[in-house]
């Protein structure tokens, strides 16, 4: 049998929609409240993104408060973390920025 998911909630009545794994995933991420380690990115930047503490770093630009990803992910949680990285050929990643998934 296949697994499902959670894949949408309505507080109001009370109900879970549930679905295949792939409607969870997202190509492009909202992130509010950013912060900058040393001044904003410009738009079509190329960034690797990382949305929880251990999880995988999925490259991507960003976007004028929106990371579009190369590769769909699974969605992330209104106000989990986003940390923008710049990739460093030498080896290792510099933190540029953060903000809250919306």
């Amino acid at each position: 049998s296949e697994r499902h998911y959670v894949v949408g909630l309505d507080l109001a009545e009370r109900t879970a929609t549930v679905g295949p794994l792939e409607d969870l995933l997202v190509s492009e991420i909202r992130v509010l409240d950013m912060r900058w380690v040393s001044g904003p990115l410009p738009a079509g930047a190329p960034i690797e993104a990382q949305m929880s503490a251990h999880g995988r770093i999925a490259p991507g630009y960003w976007g004028e408060g929106i990371v579009s990803l190369r590769e769909p992910v699974r969605r992330v949680a209104p106000g989990q973390a986003v940390v923008l990285y710049l990739p460093d050929p030498q080896g290792g990643d510099l933190v540029v920025g953060g903000g809250a998934a919306a």
